[in-house]
């Protein structure tokens, strides 16, 4: 492990700095807010990525039971865990877990207007 816990918090990750040196990177340490303050945001960044890949707002009303998803030309099933959902409301599709697509992956989703 590179970083170990003890009864007093974390111990500082002496690899971390080791491998930062050895990689010409600048090390400091930064005190426990400011820790949580970057943590935060960095979260916040990654979850906002996340977001714009995985959610996708239609044109118009679809019918749901017409909608086909692709992804890079490979049908994608409809799953709320590893595939894709639609919301009537919002007229979006979100994709779940290992069906978000990747950065610049091609998406086509076909479909009826209207709903029945």
């Amino acid at each position: 492990s590179l970083i170990k816990a003890s009864a007093l918090g974390p111990i500082s990750g002496t690899r971390y700095k080791q491998v930062v040196q050895a990689l010409n990177g600048l090390y400091t340490q930064l005190p426990q807010p400011v820790q949580v303050t970057i943590l935060e945001t960095f979260m916040k960044n990654l979850a906002d990525l996340t977001m714009n890949r995985a959610l996708f707002t239609l044109k118009g009303a679809a019918d749901p039971a017409t909608i086909s998803v692709k992804v890079n030309n490979v049908a994608v099933a409809k799953s709320t865990t590893n595939g894709w959902s639609y919301n009537t409301t919002t007229r979006s599709i979100t994709f779940h877990g290992t069906a978000i697509p990747a950065a610049n992956a091609k998406i086509d989703v076909s479909y009826k207007t209207g709903c029945p």
